[in-house]
């Protein structure tokens, strides 16, 4: 039985539209995620439902957030109306944070989504998005995106990792296809690098040798669906994460 259910984070098919208004919407239903079998919620007081786990891969300082709900032609009743949000650091104690009511998706190109539930500053790792209900559809419930705004919790790094997190840049960032990782003033070596999605699947791997203070390194991700990911950067036992954003 799986435990996380893959998010498509979705954008205009047009790409002169999708350069200009990134937060616009497919209206493909499959450009969604949608659950039609209730599962085991990893929060334990939920009942068996239709939930989408994130794993952050890190503890992240938690702020705002916007959500898409489903914006397909004839299948926005599989949208969810009320959702409730729980997090957690460690993936095995939850805390409840809201209960959020959302409006039904217009299905319309220029849809481009409702602001969510604000964490203020909360400390996660991982967070779960349970429906309580759509609207109307017998057995489908779903969304098409979740957009946090976070930074890395200074309470889950070291102090070199605070400061390797000053030493790197990426640019550009949202990028279409490719774009460069920059480190300036770091120690020579051997670092590894994957990008994995918000749901935590590693999409890409690699490692790179450092001999200067200053290293670019391009990142091709032409061959990738479009959405968010995390870029993670590891030196020994230092790790280091930022977050991409892939348009088309």
């Amino acid at each position: 039985m799986k435990f996380i259910f893959p998010l498509l984070f979705l954008f205009l098919t047009f790409t002169s539209f999708g350069q200009q208004f990134p937060d616009r919407h497919s209206t493909d239903i499959a450009d969604s995620w949608t659950s039609c079998q209730a599962t085991e919620n990893p929060n334990k007081v939920r009942e068996e439902g239709h939930w989408i786990m994130y794993d952050f891969g890190n503890e992240y300082t938690l702020h705002g957030t916007t959500i898409w709900n489903v914006n397909g032609y004839q299948h926005t009743d599989k949208g969810s109306q009320e959702l409730v949000i729980d997090y957690s650091i460690d993936g095995e104690n939850w805390t409840e944070l809201a209960y959020h009511t959302m409006t039904e998706a217009p299905a319309s190109s220029f849809y481009q989504g409702e602001e969510g539930p604000n964490f203020n500053g909360l400390n996660a790792r991982y967070v779960i998005l349970t429906s309580l209900s759509n609207f109307g559809h017998a057995t489908c419930h779903g969304l098409s995106e979740v957009r946090f705004q976070a930074t890395i919790a200074t309470t889950s790094t070291d102090t070199k990792e605070a400061e390797l997190a000053n030493n790197i840049d990426v640019s550009p960032n949202p990028f279409d296809a490719e774009t460069m990782i920059t480190l300036t003033d770091i120690q020579s070596g051997t670092y590894d690098y994957s990008v994995v999605d918000i749901t935590g699947k590693q999409v890409m791997q690699g490692s790179v040798e450092v001999s200067s203070d200053r290293f670019t390194l391009p990142l091709r991700m032409g061959d990738v669906t479009a959405g968010a990911y995390i870029f993670r950067l590891q030196y020994g036992a230092l790790t280091l994460s930022k977050q991409l954003q892939l348009i088309r």
